[in-house]
């Protein structure tokens, strides 16, 4: 017993190719389509805050598939595009590594140069864990 889209592959197969090549050639997505429901379900019991409801997409299973073809095409092409100075978001480069980074910058911070250093440190946090 296999998923609705493979018991009925032969129903669904056609126009399902077809959405994705006229995504592909730049015909824009129907609002159906590219639309999600957004629902806060509770991941501790009495939940007090916002910061316990994790927000969980819900969208369209056509939105799912485009989204991973995407995914495997820029798993291909991001590493020729960025620099090697990048670190986020590329396979074979973490976090750590840019830490790493910092923490070396900022001990050359103490070594006299000719004019003077700055320092800015940016903080980033998940829009859906901010609310207020």
């Amino acid at each position: 017993m296999g998923t609705l889209f493979t018991r009925c592959w032969d129903i669904v197969a056609h126009g399902l190719m077809s959405a994705v090549q006229d995504f592909f050639v730049g015909i824009p997505l129907s609002r159906a389509i590219s639309s999600a429901l957004l629902v806060l379900i509770p991941k501790i019991d009495n939940p007090s805050s916002f910061k316990d409801f994790p927000p969980i997409p819900f969208c369209n299973f056509l939105k799912k598939i485009l989204t991973k073809i995407l995914e495997n095409w820029l798993t291909l092409v991001l590493p020729s595009i960025f620099s090697l100075e990048q670190i986020g978001f590329l396979n074979g480069r973490t976090v750590v590594d840019s830490i790493l980074l910092a923490q070396e910058m900022f001990m050359s911070l103490s070594k006299m140069i000719w004019g003077h250093n700055i320092t800015v440190k940016l903080g980033m946090m998940k829009d859906f864990e901010r609310v207020s």
